[in-house]
């Protein structure tokens, strides 16, 4: 395993996203280069795809070789190069293996990273959100000692209240309460996922808990032997999400002048976000793709559809929420900025009367 994990760490891929566009003409598609950069963590997740990968056609494949004498013999596949026509093979086996179409996906849009390849070449299972596994349900992990609410009380009890992701609590210090452009308290995320700054809106009936976590200091919030755990932050973060959306759309449909007031605070919001980390990126040499006001993620009512739509039904959720409380929750909250993301991975993640503490 040491020598392709040594050969797949030398290959070079490209460092920042690529799309592909298909000349109808020929057919070809062409590789466009873009100026968004890929974190080094995403580069290595992709390294350990292809290693994976390589190690699957070792296994199940070979190529003829010529040795000094002129003869020809097989031999398994193990050179970067040699194992790049059996990517389809690859998906068709993690298929037979049971692995989820969104696994498949993953593993799939990382190789062809790699390879420098376009994923439409390829055959994928559909993917749909509503089969979506992360945070929901029991789990094998579930009956663990170490995935029970008493392994880390302070941490479950902070979850509930903020709906941080796993690797942000690990982070927080003691002085990351703040309060944000438009004066309410937040949680600061120093780099979140796709080192990321972000703001951690607090809801008005978890304010009090909240601040019993920060005392101004240095010092980390949480100990290591506090994040050792299985707990089921992702499960936490999606009853957050589902609270925060009850209280905006709440106060939406009781307070006429509300929705003006939420317009204002989330475009204060993006701005403040956008020159904060553009900011970053520039003096790390590197550059921010700016988030971008969509009224249309504003205005109106998003309405469920296909599977989405049969899931809602069998949790007993609205069919239909209104855009503005949604984005409130993904801006503020989630820091997703996605409305279709917030849906899916996290009102539509768990039962509403079934909100667990792990």
């Amino acid at each position: 395993m040491g020598s392709i994990i040594y050969e797949v760490n030398q290959h070079q891929m490209d460092t920042t996203r690529v799309r592909f566009v298909l000349d109808k003409g020929t057919g070809i598609y062409k590789k466009v280069v873009t100026n968004r950069p890929i974190t080094e963590a995403t580069l290595q997740s992709y390294r350990t795809i292809a290693a994976n990968y390589i190690k699957y056609c070792r296994a199940h494949h070979t190529v003829h070789i010529t040795d000094k004498r002129g003869r020809v013999r097989d031999r398994a596949c193990r050179r970067v190069a040699e194992c790049q026509p059996y990517i389809q093979d690859y998906i068709d086996y993690l298929v037979a293996q049971g692995k989820s179409p969104s696994t498949i996906h993953t593993y799939a849009a990382g190789l062809c990273h790699f390879y420098g390849k376009p994923l439409a070449e390829y055959i994928l299972p559909k993917r749909h959100t509503a089969d979506y596994t992360r945070g929901r349900g029991a789990k094998a992990s579930s009956a663990r000692r170490d995935a029970q609410p008493d392994t880390s009380p302070r941490l479950v009890a902070l979850a509930a209240a903020v709906g941080c992701r796993r690797a942000e609590y690990a982070k927080l210090r003691g002085d990351d309460l703040t309060m944000d452009e438009s004066g309410h308290l937040c949680v600061r995320i120093r780099s979140g996922k796709g080192n990321k700054y972000q703001l951690q809106r607090v809801l008005p009936q978890h304010e009090e808990l909240a601040r019993g976590y920060f005392d101004g200091s240095h010092d980390y919030v949480f100990s290591r032997s506090e994040m050792t755990n299985k707990l089921n932050l992702h499960g936490q973060r999606a009853a957050l999400a589902w609270e925060a959306y009850q209280y905006y759309a709440h106060r939406l449909d009781t307070e006429p002048k509300y929705r003006e007031q939420l317009r204002a605070e989330l475009q204060a919001r993006i701005r403040a976000m956008n020159q904060h980390n553009i900011e970053v990126a520039k003096a790390k040499g590197k550059r921010w793709d700016r988030v971008r006001w969509d009224e249309r993620e504003f205005s109106g009512t998003y309405h469920l559809r296909g599977k989405n739509r049969e899931l809602a039904q069998q949790l007993g959720r609205p069919l239909g929420y209104d855009k503005a409380a949604l984005l409130a929750v993904s801006v503020l909250h989630l820091s997703h900025y996605r409305n279709d993301v917030t849906v899916a991975s996290y009102i539509l993640a768990q039962n509403p009367t079934d909100r667990k503490d792990a």
